[in-house]
């Protein structure tokens, strides 16, 4: 069997999400034996290593995950600032409740939708998706405002709970696209790194926050108590929580060309795809296995001797050599 080098063809330039997440089964892909594809790919997962291509794994992934944790984070003082906009620096306690709940609610939606459809069509066909659904939740959260048509606690509501289906969906395909791109050595340290950029989105909604309290200072400082804000400081305060919110999805969109345009995972292809395949080569040759002995001539058996030699005339002949051998003798 010729060396491993010598039967992986030329490198070919890779864009987009296959500079960390690579294509392993296009390396092998001039590879007939299934068998030997797989495990060709499977051990150059093993021996990448931990180098930038990983780095690059870990951001892709984890910003994710920081996205994620920001938004979750961020809504605890968005609702303090629109306190002063829309009920005077007195928010009901179960509207909090409502805003701050909605969003959890959305994620175990997520989680189970986007993981068994991920399990069915993919991931390369379904990460990304999620991405978007936060991307956009979070811009329309920004654009809307009180209305007497509308009540603007509903609308946000349902905002965050499409919010939260996309944030739900992050949480599987992230960890488990991870984890089937990581070699096995270095698969705990990534995961863990990629988990961690949880706690860098509360960091970051927290320092948003005293960036805008800082920027802001001047409407702010005039108003000792909410009755005192006036005009100049309610605009402050509507304008803040909505770029509070809004800065949510700035990473995600620097990650969203990558993780659209990622390669499928190997473990997800060999285990699946292959195996579909094999499935199908082996259905048909049953199946002409089938055929060719609907086309072979069935076999003789004890029955079909017997019905055949026991006629008469075969009989007859028998007594005939009987009779003459007794003459002879």
């Amino acid at each position: 069997m010729s060396s491993i080098s010598e039967q992986r063809p030329a490198k070919t330039h890779e864009t987009g999400g296959k500079t960390a997440f690579k294509d392993y089964l296009e390396h092998f892909a001039h590879i007939e034996d299934p068998l030997e594809r797989r495990r060709l790919a499977l051990e150059e997962i093993d021996n990448a290593g931990f180098g930038w291509t990983q780095v690059k794994m870990i951001l892709i992934a984890g910003v994710g995950f920081m996205t994620d944790s920001y938004d979750i984070f961020a809504i605890n003082m968005g609702i303090t600032m629109m306190g002063y906009v829309y009920w005077g620096g007195s928010i009901p306690d179960s509207t909090t409740t409502l805003l701050k709940v909605s969003t959890s609610v959305g994620t175990v939606i997520g989680q189970v939708g986007f993981g068994t459809v991920a399990d069915i069509v993919g991931r390369k066909k379904i990460y990304g998706l999620e991405l978007i659904v936060m991307i956009c939740a979070t811009i329309f959260q920004c654009t809307i405002g009180k209305s007497p048509a509308i009540s603007f606690v509903a609308l946000l509501t349902f905002l965050r709970i499409i919010m939260g289906i996309g944030i739900g969906g992050d949480y599987p395909l992230s960890s488990i696209i991870s984890s089937e791109f990581s070699t096995t050595k270095w698969r705990g340290a990534i995961m863990a790194a990629v988990f961690s950029n949880q706690g860098l989105g509360q960091l970051l909604a927290g320092i948003v926050a005293m960036i805008l309290v800082a920027g802001y200072k001047d409407s702010l400082i005039v108003a000792d108590t909410a009755k005192e804000c006036g005009p100049a400081c309610i605009k402050a305060c509507d304008q803040m929580w909505r770029v509070l919110i809004g800065f949510g999805c700035v990473p995600g969109m620097i990650a969203l060309y990558y993780r659209l345009t990622i390669a499928e995972s190997p473990r997800y292809a060999l285990d699946i795809n292959e195996h579909d395949d094999v499935q199908k080569v082996a259905d048909a040759e049953a199946a002409i296995d089938v055929e060719a002995k609907e086309i072979a001539p069935p076999k003789a058996s004890f029955k079909d001797f017997w019905r055949h030699f026991g006629q008469w005339k075969y009989g007859k002949k028998g007594k005939k050599k009987v009779r003459t051998f007794r003459w002879l003798q």
